[in-house]
């Protein structure tokens, strides 16, 4: 119900927090403009696009003009990002007509090969160098009497301090190695299956790696701990310097039991979204592609969705879908999924879900593969395409503990390519007869293979009934006229109303 007029809230005055804008005299050493023009000069780029976090947009304006000064190319700031921030916005880019963009602030570090991209971190340089070597040293000391090695990797903002330590460490600590990060990245780069997801160049990880994170509390962080669970992962937060080298407090167990259980819900899962939630990220096509022939074959109805980025209110649009996988970059496929309706499962998830691995039997991922490396996986899911898992064969249900039929739906592709499997949905569908309410009138048949129309059967609203013949015909009368501040019948209507009908709800039916 409602109170007032609403004009307390029209009048609120509502105060924007962004971050101080950086002083002038800084701007070039905390931007790194010098280098930026450099690159820009190099390879000749005539049109620059600079994309900002929101918390740097403060600084845009003059690091646009800086650079229009230095050099001759055309510089253009990204309006908001489509999806994360971290990921480079080539789709915004390609409106600009650009052939450099300028990333400022915090990175996931994915490849991409659509447009040349520069890498800018912002350094923080709140960093102690002096007592974080000597944290690193004591602690490979101790590493080193069990035959271990550390492996350093710094928070994009702290990277800038990788080459100094590694040149304090290098000869009194040989067991220590530091992960490089490439700023540096051209166009259409041509990447075999082989090569590296992202600009990080970090060592070999194996069972006598003891990991060093140096940096706050981050999504890189909890992916790293996602990632090599099973690892000793050391900390450093450099505002917290007292508390030195710490292990990490993340309960990493609980996270992997989060994904177990979503990974469930994915195998009682009959109809998927495919979100798309990136557009940049090299080989996130070939990602959706294996995801969509695994999903056939397994006899799941599938969606593919592409709306920015998530939310509950967008993705409660699409009730009638169980579960969606979230195909994005390393750092934002882990999307915590307790606001919405829906769980939201990573495609590494989805694929151990549909070709029925154990759990810890291949190590977790959370990026995108190439197309060799998804190829290599489809014969584990070809045994969904055999007509005895088409609804035959029951499922055990971890959660509730019970069997469960599942839902199967087959696609035109997999009918065609399979006629034992076209013959089995026909022999199934003969038999789906379906009356939509008791009085018999209104039977519908409905298909095995209709997600749509299955869901729409299960709703209590399915829509207005025409019921013809049930309805008497009725003639037409003059309904109110005048507006909306009083109309004609009304008592104090004023006397210059008009008197035709311009407001209110349409004509009203009188009975004949």
């Amino acid at each position: 119900m409602l109170s007032n007029d609403g004009s307390e809230v029209i009048a609120r005055s509502i105060e924007a927090t962004t971050a101080d804008a950086t002083p002038l005299e800084r701007l070039s050493e905390t931007y790194r403009i010098r280098e930026i023009c450099d690159v820009i000069g190099q390879h000749g780029f005539q049109r620059v696009a600079l994309q900002f976090p929101d918390e740097s947009l403060a600084d845009a304006q003059h690091v646009a003009f800086e650079l229009s000064k230095a050099t001759d190319a055309f510089v253009c700031v990204l309006a908001d990002t489509t999806f994360g921030s971290c990921c480079v916005d080539t789709i915004a880019a390609a409106h600009a007509n650009a052939d450099l963009v300028v990333h400022f602030g915090h990175s996931c570090l994915s490849k991409t090969t659509k447009i040349a991209t520069y890498f800018v971190f912002v350094d923080h340089r709140d960093l102690d160098l002096d007592h974080l070597a000597g944290e690193l040293t004591r602690l490979a000391a101790d590493e080193a009497k069990q035959n271990r090695r550390l492996v350093v990797r710094t928070d994009v903002h702290y990277h800038w301090a990788t080459a100094d330590l590694e040149a304090r460490l290098s000869e009194t600590c040989p067991n220590i190695t530091f992960a490089h990060i490439d700023r540096w990245v051209p166009a259409a780069t041509s990447l075999s299956s082989s090569a590296p997801r992202t600009l990080l160049r970090c060592p070999d990880i194996d069972a006598s790696t003891t990991l060093v994170y140096i940096g706050p509390d981050s999504l890189t962080l909890t992916n790293l701990s996602m990632l090599h669970s099973d690892k000793q992962l050391m900390q450093y937060v450099p505002a917290q310097r007292d508390q030195g080298l710490h292990a990490v407090t993340l309960q990493s167990s609980r996270l992997l039991n989060r994904r177990y259980f979503l990974l469930q819900k994915c195998k009682e899962a009959d109809v998927v979204g495919l979100l798309v939630g990136t557009l940049s990220v090299d080989h996130y096509l070939s990602t959706l592609r294996h995801l969509k022939r695994l999903l056939a074959l397994a006899g799941k109805k599938f969606y593919t969705l592409s709306m920015g980025k998530p939310n509950p209110a967008k993705l409660g649009n699409f009730l009638e879908i169980d579960v969606f996988c979230l195909i994005a970059c390393e750092e934002n496929v882990l999307l915590d999924s307790r606001e919405f309706l829906k769980p939201i499962v990573t495609p590494f998830e989805m694929e151990m879900a549909i070709a029925n691995r154990g759990w810890g039997q291949v190590p977790y991922e959370t990026g995108l593969k190439s197309g060799d490396d998804n190829d290599g996986n489809a014969s584990d899911a070809s045994g969904a395409s055999s007509v005895d898992d088409l609804g035959q064969k029951p499922h055990f249900n971890a959660l509730r503990g019970t069997l469960r039929h599942a839902q199967r739906y087959v696609s035109e592709g997999v009918l065609a390519s399979n006629p034992d499997i076209a013959r089995h949905v026909s022999e199934e569908a003969s038999r789906a007869l379906t009356a939509r309410d008791a009085s018999g009138w209104a039977v519908q048949s409905v298909t095995d293979n209709s997600a749509a129309a299955q869901y729409l059967q299960s709703r209590s609203y399915q829509g207005l009934d025409v019921q013809e013949g049930a309805t008497p015909v009725v003639g037409i009368r003059e309904g109110r006229s005048g507006i909306a501040r009083g109309y004609t019948h009304e008592p104090g209507t004023p006397a210059d109303a008009p008197s035709t009908p311009t407001g209110g709800p349409p004509a009203a039916l009188e009975g004949s």
